[in-house]
């Protein structure tokens, strides 16, 4: 497979003149994504920050009784500060990845030539319970693999990196059946899959770089990282389940940073 005319079918998707235009939803995607992240990082610690408000709660009640002013004070034991401060974190990150699957799906049916828009990102929310299963699974499995040794790690990377296609594709599947299926798809492909992905490598890096020299430049970078990679991916997963685009099977270069 070339590698390159994937990515060229990539490009001439996302320049393609339409409305709304793939950089629009390219943007919403990632201001909605920013704003989630914002949320999970300033409640990451909320379990702390309910200790702290009981804690000023008690020494209220306290100064209260000295003026003669029973009040009662507000109890919330150890193990619901720590559910409630776990709900309030996890909640903003089962969001992100509905609007994750979404943006996939927005992705996957402009690639096939259809007419998709803005609410296309709300469609991941038709897949919520079966998203969030299948994120939580692959999380897993991959951080498992990396913790104990890194080989592994990205070998489940690369052999589960089609749970979200397959998803798409077949919703009604049992959850166990999409790692089963990616697995058997991406037999004797990782290697190629990897290479890939380590294509954009150079893609990746550049928003990073040009935040910290002009923010307009990269911003304009992250968007169309998430563009290039996020197209190429599902032209990627349309090649290897045969719904195109056809391109010759050749050898398979290494990747170059962009």
């Amino acid at each position: 497979m070339v590698r390159q005319e994937l990515k060229a079918h990539a490009r001439q998707c996302i320049l393609k003149a339409r409305r709304p235009h793939s950089f629009l939803v390219a943007m919403v995607y990632v201001i909605i994504g920013m704003f989630l992240m914002v949320i999970v990082y300033n409640l990451s610690d909320i379990g702390r920050l309910l200790v702290e408000v009981l804690e000023q709660e008690t020494e209220n009640v306290d100064m209260a009784l000295r003026f003669g002013m029973p009040l009662r004070p507000f109890r919330m034991p150890a193990f619901e500060i720590t559910v409630l401060g776990t709900v309030f974190f996890l909640l903003p990150l089962v969001f992100l990845r509905t609007i994750d699957v979404g943006y996939l799906y927005y992705v996957k049916h402009t690639a096939k030539g259809e007419t998709m828009g803005l609410w296309s990102l709300l469609e991941g929310f038709n897949y919520f319970l079966r998203a969030v299963f299948v994120w939580l699974i692959y999380f897993a499995a991959v951080i498992l693999g990396l913790v104990f040794f890194l080989v592994p790690g990205i070998v489940l990377f690369c052999g589960f990196s089609q749970v979200d296609m397959l998803l798409l594709d077949h919703p009604r599947k049992n959850v166990f059946w999409f790692f089963g299926e990616s697995w058997r798809l991406m037999r004797k492909r990782k290697w190629e899959y990897l290479t890939l992905r380590l294509s954009f490598f150079g893609w990746f890096l550049l928003p990073q770089i040009g935040m910290l020299a002009v923010g307009f430049v990269g911003y304009a970078a992250r968007l169309w990282y998430v563009l290039y990679a996020k197209f190429t991916r599902v032209y990627y997963y349309h090649h290897i389940t045969g719904q195109g685009p056809e391109v010759t099977e050749t050898e398979w270069k290494r990747p170059g940073m962009f």
